[in-house]
């Protein structure tokens, strides 16, 4: 039996439901208007285990042990995702899955990349911790993080979750769930760290709605962080979309995945090969340096294709400025607040990196989080 528990995790499927989440996993509509002190409220039981063992589900159901509402498991992933909160809530298409297998082979570029993200903070310090990752997307984020070996949880409301439990299904640490961020399906003061990258925006009802509910998951010192795109993006027309955006929209996924990658291809050979190439001549590298896509000359093909779908496929994005984002996280009654440009690319401040700490200790926060500079314990 012993043996069997240690065997969970194999590198040919994810483990699915295992025990460190359902002890934290908890019914989004028992707790979705109270911060109640009953720990166990909204707890989840397993009342159908179709296939897997107790100790990693691959099928069955879950009931809320407080509502009896019930939650299905899906190739190892709860979906929690109830529509008696929301409506019209339906789960996305998801753009993503063909091309998860492709950052397998480039992790070493990606932690460099992330840890750019992250800064200032160190994403494996980051891992050590119990962690939330607000819309994975299929994982690339968390991959980085989990080399800490704390609890790391992906959470996204699209079908990207199934890419993501196979991309990250040798990690024993982490866990996905699929589930609403406005909703977020965990116990209250679970999370030492919650952190969205690049999702918030994408919030029909604005980030700031999506802050309140996540900030709530966060424990006593526990860090909040975010990664917003900026209100004057070049690429931004007055509306909420792309131009592009509003075009793909109208394109079958099938196609647009096609368009993605013949764009791709052309961003490659007509605007970063110029990039990559040892121009001698001084005249020829100031042109170069002129070409759109500065950001991405040292990142992989299948980075920039992922990207460009991304982008296309993405329905809804707000933007904001650094004001805004400041006011949001001082809303939920956030510390030590910092909001900082994240130029990755040749535009100024096309994006912003915040975060804050909820109210408690730890007190040595720069010392806890392994921070690479300094960050004041108040608002500044």
């Amino acid at each position: 039996m012993k043996r069997g528990k240690k065997s969970v995790v194999t590198a040919d499927r994810y483990a699915g439901v295992r025990p460190a989440l359902l002890k934290v996993l908890r019914c989004p509509l028992c707790i979705k208007d109270s911060q109640t002190e009953e720990s166990e409220r909204g707890a989840l039981q397993v009342v159908d285990l179709s296939s897997g063992t107790t100790e990693a589900i691959q099928t069955g159901t879950l009931r809320c042990s407080t509502c009896s509402c019930a939650f299905e498991i899906d190739r190892g992933i709860p979906k929690m995702i109830h529509t008696d909160l929301d409506p019209d809530l339906k789960t996305a298409k998801e753009p993503f899955r063909h091309t998860q297998r492709s950052f397998l082979g480039s992790l070493d570029h990606w932690s460099t990349r992330c840890r750019e993200y992250f800064a200032p903070f160190e994403p494996t310090r980051l891992g050590r911790s119990s962690v939330l990752d607000a819309g994975c997307g299929y994982g690339r984020w968390l991959a980085a993080l989990a080399p800490g070996k704390g609890l790391c949880v992906a959470m996204d409301s699209s079908d990207a979750v199934f890419a993501c439990a196979d991309f990250l299904r040798d990690r024993a640490n982490c866990h996905v769930v699929q589930g609403d961020i406005l909703h977020p399906p965990f116990k209250p003061q679970t999370f030492e760290v919650v952190y969205s990258i690049g999702a918030l925006p994408n919030i029909p009802q604005g980030a700031g709605s999506a802050v309140g509910a996540l900030t709530t998951l966060i424990a006593p010192g526990g860090l909040f962080f975010a990664w917003m795109k900026g209100k004057h993006r070049p690429d931004r027309g007055s509306g909420l979309r792309s131009p592009a955006g509003e075009i793909a929209a109208r394109i079958p996924l099938g196609m647009l995945r096609l368009l993605c990658l013949a764009g791709a291809v052309a961003i490659s050979v007509f605007c970063l090969t110029p990039k990559r190439l040892p121009l001698r001549s001084g005249l020829l590298r100031r042109l170069a340096g002129r070409l759109p896509f500065e950001g991405y000359r040292d990142r992989s093909f299948s980075e920039l294709r992922s990207d460009l779908l991304d982008h296309c496929a993405t329905p809804v994005e707000h933007g904001y400025d650094a004001g805004e984002i400041r006011e949001m996280l001082a809303g939920q009654g956030l510390e030590g607040i910092e909001v900082a440009p994240a130029a990755l690319s040749l535009k100024a401040q096309p994006s912003w990196r915040g975060w804050g700490f909820q109210p408690g200790a730890p007190s040595g926060r720069s010392t806890f989080w392994g921070l690479e500079s300094k960050t004041s314990p108040s608002d500044s």
